[in-house]
């Protein structure tokens, strides 16, 4: 159960903050499910690649999130990931304009 939470609490966080920047309504349709998807990928890549990258630990699976001491580390940086990201799509967003002409 706790892996559970490991991996798709975060991006909760990350769903929430973007609803309440866009002032949208928390209703799950199509697209905010797949926004969610994409931010549990992108937070979980973010948090792994950290981990094995910056901190070396090599081996960091999912049998490694039974150990408590990991688990607690990797929500933690994922929970700053996810408070993260929001913010900087929305700079990115507003700083980055790309336009198609046929």
């Amino acid at each position: 159960m706790a892996k559970l939470i490991a991996l798709f609490f975060p991006a909760f966080i990350s769903i929430s903050i973007y609803v309440k920047r866009k002032s949208l309504e928390l209703v799950p349709d199509l697209k905010l499910l797949i926004r969610y998807g994409i931010y549990v990928i992108f937070v979980n890549w973010l948090g792994m690649s950290l981990i094995t990258y910056i901190f070396h630990i090599e081996d960091c699976r999912m049998e490694s999130m039974e150990s408590f001491g990991f688990l607690t580390k990797y929500i933690f940086i994922t929970v700053l990931f996810a408070f993260l990201i929001p913010y900087i799509e929305e700079i990115i967003h507003k700083s980055i304009h790309i336009s198609f002409t046929v």
